[in-house]
């Protein structure tokens, strides 16, 4: 139910509904958004699977593509094309020292985690009835099945395009090989959080002294960048740790401790070979995502299968941990299947981390969020007297991998992509750990250290006005202005987000992320969903709305 009572400044200027957008499309495919000036709504939704949680449309998005010969949804265009080269690289402005790396010693097996309840096995098909808002993708989970075993059992229907009251076969189950059981890495170790707190990544690539010391490629939005700086960003951005990306190059080219050769080009240093995904920043960043995405679904107890190019399909062994879970899921996309069981085995990446950094679950840390944590007090992220739009509900932190941990606003002073007039704030005291590419990062725990305790993520901030690294903010102090730099937008906005130790933290979760008295929710659909304040709610919608208003009065 809507408050009807709103400050009067809200009314000022709603007569006409024009452009602010989110994190949805990109530019070159700019389109504004219509409002619906009967309902509010929006004429155009895009990603509308329907998911009863966010890990199931995480999931979704790559998995509806499996087996279709399609390039799973969140690997195309998420990232800019970048040109390697194999020039030496430029002698870094600061000298960086090799580190001396003491591995941890061997210790007892894996700790024990609780398996997964899983469906019972099949041994004869059944079938389903389409119901309203199914997709397919959380239908052949929920059933130990592949989209493509499905689109095999149904010659004859288009499985991806169903309507309500259809019936399609689902496949036995129990046709599918279970997955090996064996743990490759903790939970804890896929999260650039407090474990690698001083993790030095450019030292260790400089104690090695492989291939990694000379390269460097071109961004787009950035120039040249070399390796050093490559690793580093991409474990910033998507909080994945940076020791698990070295590992992986390792495993996957040799280039952590080896010379340039041949057989890993610089264009595929992961052997992820899609034209999408040239250089080492974008291979990074799918396999940082997409690590994300397979640890994600795993604890939310939504990956049951994994689908290999060759079309075999592994059914989940329900012991494994989400750390081991994101592994296999990583490799799942780009290895066949005799190549795959040697990489998720004991002999496998595993060694490959045992002789870089040594026994990986030395370093398991238990979990990262502990039971009863709660958020600190925080107000929203604009002045006092001021109102916003609220163009997206919950959805990814990074990205598509990512949980729900972020909230977009638009502000009512630009359209299209002028940058806004009214600052963006800090929501409580702390200080500025991070200020690079439009991002902003708020430490609140006071150890100056984004990897600890809670952050607060700032994205879609003008470059050229926003507040400097090292700073000490109190609440209400300027950060920045909305713009659409960094990243992919079509309209004038902020993303905000939030992490606990390096883990996002979902926006309309357990943890819900309430300002000023505004409380986000879900509807399952990413980007849906919105803030209620009292009994006023501001639904997301990607453009300006008398509908999706959101004022501080605190």
């Amino acid at each position: 139910m809507r408050r009807t009572r709103m400050p009067i400044i809200v009314l000022v200027g709603l007569i006409s509904c024009l452009l602010l957008e989110a994190c949805y499309r990109t530019v070159p495919n700019y389109k504004v958004w219509v409002v619906d000036q009967s309902t509010g709504t929006q004429n155009e939704i895009l990603n509308p699977q329907a998911a009863s949680t966010s890990a199931v449309e995480t999931i979704t998005a790559v998995a509806e593509t499996q087996g279709t010969g399609a390039e799973p949804a969140f690997l195309a265009g998420d990232t800019p094309t970048v040109t390697p080269t194999r020039y030496a690289t430029p002698a870094p402005a600061t000298p960086i020292p090799p580190v001396t790396i003491t591995l941890p010693p061997p210790g007892p097996s894996a700790t024990p985690n609780p398996p997964i309840t899983m469906q019972p096995l099949r041994s004869q098909p059944y079938t389903y009835t389409w119901l309203e808002g199914d997709v397919i993708a959380k239908i052949a989970f929920a059933n130990q099945v592949s989209i493509l075993q499905i689109q095999q059992a149904n010659p004859y229907t288009n499985v991806l395009a169903l309507v309500p009251d259809l019936k399609i076969v689902i496949p036995p189950s129990s046709e599918s090989e279970e997955a090996p059981g064996f743990k490759i890495i903790p939970d804890s170790e896929v999260f650039y959080g407090p474990i690698v707190k001083d993790f030095n990544a450019p030292g260790v690539m400089k104690h090695f002294n492989g291939f990694l010391t000379e390269y460097v490629e071109q961004v787009p939005d950035t120039g040249n960048m070399n390796a050093y700086d490559i690793v580093q960003r991409v474990a910033d951005e998507n909080s994945v740790n940076p020791r698990l990306l070295l590992a992986l190059i390792e495993y996957r080219s040799g280039w952590l401790t080896n010379g340039y050769n041949e057989v890993s080009p610089t264009d595929y240093p992961l052997g992820y070979r899609q034209p999408k995904k040239t250089g080492l920043y974008n291979q990074l960043s799918w396999a940082a995502g997409t690590l994300m995405a397979g640890s994600t679904a795993m604890r939310s107890q939504v990956l049951s299968v994994v689908t290999l190019p060759d079309t075999t399909v592994f059914r989940i062994n329900p012991t494994i941990n989400s750390g081991t879970a994101a592994i296999q899921y990583l490799f799942s996309l780009m290895m066949n299947r005799d190549e795959w069981l040697q990489a998720v085995s004991e002999e496998g990446f595993y060694q490959t981390y045992l002789k870089l950094f040594g026994y990986p679950f030395a370093f398991d840390t238990g979990p990262l969020i502990p039971d009863g944590l709660s958020q600190p007090e925080l107000t929203l992220p604009f002045p006092k007297n001021t109102y916003w739009h609220l163009t997206s509900g919950p959805h990814y932190g990074w990205g598509v991998g990512s949980p729900w941990a972020a909230l977009d606003f638009g502000p009512s002073d630009a359209d299209y992509c002028n940058v806004g007039l009214t600052p963006v704030v800090a929501v409580a005291e702390g200080d500025i750990v991070r200020s690079a590419y439009s991002q902003v990062v708020l430490d609140l725990d006071g150890d100056k250290n984004e990897r600890t305790g809670w952050t607060i993520f700032y994205m879609h901030i003008a470059a050229d006005r926003k507040i400097p690294y090292g700073v000490h903010v109190k609440p209400g102090d300027v950060i920045g202005y909305a713009s659409c730099e960094g990243g992919f937008t079509s309209g004038t906005h902020f993303h905000i987000a939030r992490k606990y130790n390096g883990v996002w933290i979902n926006a309309g979760g357990d943890i819900p992320f309430v300002m000023s008295g505004w409380t986000p929710f879900t509807t399952g659909v990413v980007y849906d969903g919105g803030l209620t304040y009292g009994d006023y709610t501001a639904e997301a919608f990607g453009g300006k709305s008398p509908y999706n208003v959101v004022w501080r009065d605190d």
